[in-house]
């Protein structure tokens, strides 16, 4: 044995017994490199692995925002991480005990490599760009450890023990996002349906049916039940502004829409707040039953709930204070209730843009002049709406796939020939001219897309 030959070790102290607890303790020296492993590796839950950008965001329990530092132990939850914490207590108890010849060494070391199994996994959790491959190739080396370490083979041991923490390593260097493209449209993240929003990660999470494409920093961004959160160059999410995960009472849709660093939000069953973003203000609108995303002009539309058959307006810009819905404006028309999807209304300059079947047929309709303007968009299906000064952006199905279809203001009608990459949930229009699209989980293609320069991408499409 090497130990035969280490200073103090030598024959003179060779009784059976004392051997055999020498053993016991050299035994376990391979695993307690991994048991110190082990615990940094819980310790680091408590670090900021990943933190949201302090945002100009105001704090203050009326709006229900905050500005947060995601740690581990956020992340993988407080009962994993509390067993985290048992099983490396357990780890360095049962290390000791091995060491002083008081436990056989294999105790210590399934203990120690349960610990370290668990401590790979929540980590590969933890960690943005993770995958399964991860948790696995974790827990293989930790099993793998375990075995090892009760034969005679201590090297192999500490070898497998020492690389345990190689899949976090390749995970922080190599798990980045995986571009994708689809025709012209190019997808900044997908989109998944369970887990939290948090920045670094490489996609956006929010609950199915939740989320929307929105106008934001510049460029196209995502609102969810979890925040406001754009995409860096490098596809790594980064979180604007969390909110505090309260329910409002309004499911699915808790954040409505946002304009010009202005968020239209629930704060309860029929309360919708506004808040500026960049300043202290905001206001706050009661008796509401439904609210549209705020348009290209800075207002949304609301639907009372003591008068529902006509809606109000509500001017973003000079909002303030706390108001009853049916006592803002009310435009000359507007549509009938259930009549149209809110989600398929957009407010714009000189009334409500609404696509939908309208009198037994698909329409897209302008409301708000005493008599409403059915405009020549050859509507042959519902759809999702964007618009600005050069025109209204809509979505088409075909037998071939859903378009894109563009209707100038003088009447032009074009379409991008290209199919959607999915189901369109949401479009909006970012700094630039760029559209972005939120594709839900039909079709394979969930996520957040964009369009660049989507002009150059038209070709004519009258109405046949």
């Amino acid at each position: 044995m090497w130990w035969s030959h280490h200073p103090g070790f030598g024959c003179s102290h060779g009784s059976a017994a004392v051997r055999r607890s020498l053993a016991s303790t050299t035994m376990t020296r391979p695993l307690q490199v991994g048991l110190g492993a082990v615990l940094v590796a819980v310790a680091a839950l408590g670090l900021p692995w990943w933190s949201t950008p302090v945002s100009a965001v105001p704090l203050d329990e009326l709006a229900s925002w905050h500005a947060s530092t995601l740690l581990g132990a956020d992340l993988i939850g407080g009962v994993p991480a509390l067993v985290l914490v048992l099983l490396a207590v357990a780890a360095l108890a049962t290390g000791l005990l091995a060491g002083a010849g008081r436990l056989p060494s294999g105790v210590h070391a399934a203990v120690l490599a349960a610990a370290g199994g668990a401590a790979v996994a929540a980590g590969a959790s933890a960690l943005p760009g993770a995958g399964p491959w991860l948790t696995a190739a974790g827990g293989a080396l930790a099993v793998l450890s375990t075995l090892t370490a009760v034969t005679p083979g201590r090297r192999v041991a500490l070898a497998l023990v020492a690389a345990l923490p190689v899949p976090l390593v390749l995970a922080l260097l190599g798990a980045g996002p995986q571009p994708r493209t689809a025709g012209p449209f190019v997808r900044l993240a997908p989109l998944t349906y369970t887990g939290s929003l948090r920045s670094g990660a490489v996609a956006l999470a929010g609950p199915a049916g939740t989320a929307l494409a929105v106008p934001l920093a510049g460029t196209v961004g995502y609102a969810g039940p979890g925040g406001l959160a754009t995409v860096d160059p490098d596809g790594r999410v980064v979180v604007r502004a969390a909110t505090d995960g309260r329910d409002p009472g309004r499911d699915p849709y808790r954040i409505s829409g946002l304009w010009d660093g202005h968020v239209v939000y629930w704060t309860g069953p029929d309360t919708v707040t506004v808040r500026a973003l960049d300043r202290d203000t905001s206001a706050q609108v009661t008796g509401v039953s439904l609210v549209t995303r705020p348009g290209p002009d800075g207002s949304v539309w609301l639907r009372p709930t003591a008068d529902p058959d006509a809606m109000r307006r509500l001017d973003l810009r000079t909002a303030h204070g706390t108001v009853d819905a049916a006592t803002l404006p009310r435009p000359a028309s507007s549509p009938a209730r259930s009549e149209v999807d809110p989600f398929a209304m957009l407010p714009v300059e000189g009334g409500l843009l609404a696509l939908g079947g309208l009198d037994g047929q698909w329409r897209l309709r302008l409301y708000g002049p005493a008599t409403p303007v059915d405009l020549p968009a050859c509507v042959t299906s519902g759809g999702r709406l964007a618009a600005d000064a050069d025109g209204v952006w809509f979505t088409q199905g075909r037998a071939d796939g859903s378009r894109l279809v563009h209707l100038a203001p003088d009447g032009t009608r074009t379409t991008v020939d290209a199919r959607l990459p999915g189901q369109v949930e949401s479009l909006a229009l970012g700094a630039g001219g760029t559209l972005g699209l939120l594709v839900g989980p039909v079709g394979g293609g969930a996520g957040l897309w964009s369009l660049p320069a989507p002009e150059t991408h038209l070709t004519p499409a009258p109405c046949a």
